[in-house]
C-alpha cells in the first residue's frame, strides 16, 4: 500500500476512536442530568447556533457593503 493510503486509514481510525470516546463520555455525563435539562440544552444550543449564524451573515453583508462604497469612493476620486 502507498504511504498516503496508510496515513488516511490511520487518520480515519484515530478519528473514529476519538468520536467513540466523546460519545461514551457525553453519554455518561448526560445520563446524570434529567431529560428536561438535556432537551433544553439541545434546543438552546440549536437556538444559539441559529442566532450566531444570522449575526455572522449580517456582519458579512455589512462588510461587503462597506467594500462596495470604498471602491465607489476611490473611483469617484480617480474621476475627479
Amino acid at each position: 500500500m502507498r504511504r498516503n493510503t496508510v496515513l488516511q486509514i490511520l487518520a480515519a481510525a484515530i478519528t473514529i476512536a476519538i468520536l467513540a470516546a466523546i460519545h461514551q463520555g457525553l453519554g455518561l455525563i448526560l445520563d446524570r442530568f434529567s431529560r428536561d435539562f438535556v432537551s433544553g440544552l439541545f434546543f438552546g444550543s440549536i437556538g444559539m447556533t441559529i442566532v450566531f449564524m444570522i449575526l455572522i451573515w449580517a456582519d458579512q453583508k455589512r462588510l461587503a457593503a462597506r467594500r462596495r462604497t470604498e471602491q465607489q469612493g476611490s473611483r469617484n476620486i480617480i474621476d475627479l
